[in-house]
């Protein structure tokens, strides 16, 4: 299985995403809930 790197940190009131790896519809999901923690835990 592959996966997706994914990393989050705010800097100046924004969520900033880094993605490593290959994005694609076996991945996507692990972006999404990356994406869905950190506005869940520092808003949209």
């Amino acid at each position: 299985m592959y996966r997706l790197g994914v990393s989050t940190r705010v800097e100046n009131r924004s969520v900033i995403v880094s993605v490593e790896g290959d994005l694609d519809i076996a991945t996507a999901g692990d972006l999404r809930s990356a994406v869905q923690s950190a506005i869940d835990a520092h808003g949209p």
